[in-house]
């Protein structure tokens, strides 16, 4: 993995330098979405609002579909088996990861979950193919607070991750390790502290804090930006537990800018490519094209170079990347987004 980081430097000095927008090698990461239906419907969620339409429809990556992204599979240094939906839901998702591996013995997988979903069988499947990390996603300590903005009970999933720990144990692996993706605003903040201790007990690596994204005035009433979170008193008590009991606490940075295109393709379950995860951009579709054909065509290069003469702005409206603020943007999306998919295919 070393490797692979000291390539994305040189990646982005040549790119930046050469202003060239034809990538020579394949990309480094790669993101595969099983399907975008869920089990929940989570007060936060964008497919409450703009996307509802769009899932309303959404069906499971079909195999032939699948099948068309190996080659990329078996040159990514970093996969995510997951996308804008629960990928548990998926009838062959553990097929899938364990082909993925088969594939690829050296790469990081990576898996997004609300956890609702785990049991011994799949808690099973994650340990044998050696998924690298396994991301549970909740926005509190408790019922109540998670409750405000997500679905879901968490006594039931750190039940189900203590299950998935016991499994590990029996079976002498460190994988998939553990993180927390909290969604923090400014009244579940306050249980951060207390999710610290959990996820110590719960043997997690680490907290993801991920900004709210805000799709209606409710959810601004609830936004908290980064600076503010980070001068909290409940956030600075939370770190100084981390720090004493190796929990890992990883707080949204600003970015440099933007070089997605350069190094990732995500492809959603019925076949769109995407070059980021904002998915704004349709640079292609598996249906009629494969891979090597969409990952320096027209429209990904034209994107590339956006970015590369500072225009990245005009063409990722939504993306906290470009924002000196570091705050995502609540503009509507644009008609090249996928959930306006009718107009794609």
């Amino acid at each position: 993995m070393q490797l692979w980081y000291l390539k994305q430097k040189l990646f982005k000095i040549y790119h930046r330098l050469s202003k060239s927008t034809f990538c020579l090698y394949r990309p480094p990461t790669i993101h595969i979405e099983p399907t975008a239906r869920c089990n929940m419907a989570c007060f936060k969620c964008e497919r409450n609002y703009g996307a509802k339409g769009y899932v309303q429809s959404a069906g499971f990556m079909p195999e032939e579909i699948f099948a068309k992204t190996f080659p990329f599979i078996k040159t990514a240094y970093s996969i995510n088996l997951s996308g804008f939906g629960e990928p548990f839901l998926h009838p062959q998702y553990l097929d899938m990861i364990a082909k993925t591996r088969e594939l690829n013995n050296k790469a990081e997988i990576n898996i997004y979950t609300n956890g609702t979903l785990l049991d011994a069988v799949r808690s099973e499947g994650l340990v044998k193919n050696r998924v690298n990390v396994l991301h549970v996603s909740l926005d509190g300590a408790t019922n109540a607070t998670n409750q405000m903005t997500r679905q879901g009970n968490v006594e039931e999933i750190f039940d189900k991750i203590k299950l998935l720990n016991e499994i590990k144990r029996k079976k002498d692996s460190q994988y998939p390790r553990i993180r927390f993706n909290f969604g923090f605003n400014n009244e579940n903040i306050k249980e951060l502290p207390q999710l610290v201790g959990i996820a110590q007990s719960l043997k997690v690596a680490a907290i993801d804090l991920i900004q709210l994204h805000c799709f209606s005035e409710s959810m601004k009433k609830l936004f908290l930006d980064t600076a503010a979170l980070v001068a909290s008193l409940e956030y600075q008590q939370a770190a100084r537990q981390a720090r004493q009991s190796n929990v890992q606490i990883v707080t949204p940075q600003p970015s440099s800018g933007c070089l997605d295109p350069f190094k990732m393709l995500m492809i959603s379950w019925e076949g769109f490519v995407m070059p980021c995860y904002m998915e704004e951009h349709i640079v292609g579709n598996l249906q009629h094209e494969s891979l090597e054909e969409i990952w320096n065509n027209e429209k990904i290069r034209n994107l590339r170079r956006a970015l590369l003469y500072g225009q990245g702005r005009e063409t990722c409206r939504l993306c906290n990347k470009l924002d000196d603020s570091n705050n995502y943007q609540t503009l509507p999306r644009s008609t090249n987004s996928r959930f306006y998919s009718d107009r794609h295919h």
